[in-house]
């Protein structure tokens, strides 16, 4: 334990999460997850996914991977590293005009929590809920003026928009 680098794996990612005794990461280029053993430092799988694939978190039942460019949520079973549903949340391919300059998407929080799936939409200023058992929409929540982050306990959902901090009861 000697806080040097010990591996370096070839995956050109763009998020990393951990879950399901393995780490996963996005490439954002090629739309895939790649599943890692953190033990032989291996990837184990190469799942494809969406366009664009931003960002990914791992819950007890599933792996969620939002797909930015295309408007969709996969959900895949780390039991078989099969894509096992594709939840459309909105539009397709946008520009976000963001303070940073034009950004290639607009999906851009992304969270678990709160027994479901969360995903802010920053053109539409709304937060998207999936519900993680049936796999559908359920909601879109209007939160303000370019929802970007989004984080998701079992009280509450917190929004980070241009202008607030946004608190939603997720009953």
């Amino acid at each position: 334990k000697t806080l040097q680098v010990t591996a370096t794996i070839p995956v050109v990612g763009h998020h990393v999460t951990t879950g399901h005794g393995s780490v996963w990461a996005t490439s954002l280029n090629k739309g895939t997850l790649s599943r890692i053993d953190p033990e032989s430092n291996q990837i184990v799988a190469t799942i494809r996914v969406g366009e664009s694939p931003t960002y990914v978190a791992a819950g007890d039942k599933a792996v969620w991977v939002l797909n930015s460019h295309d408007g969709t949520v996969s959900r895949i079973d780390p039991s078989s590293n099969k894509v096992v549903a594709i939840i459309r949340i909105g539009p397709g391919t946008s520009t976000a005009k963001t303070l940073l300059g034009l950004y290639p998407a607009r999906y851009f929080g992304f969270a678990l929590g709160a027994g479901a799936v969360w995903v802010t939409d920053y053109n539409r200023g709304y937060v998207v809920r999936i519900d993680p058992e049936s796999n559908q929409v359920t909601k879109y929540i209007p939160v303000g003026t370019e929802p970007w982050h989004v984080a998701a306990s079992q009280r509450a959902v917190w929004v980070e928009t241009k202008t607030s901090l946004v608190k939603i009861d997720p009953q």
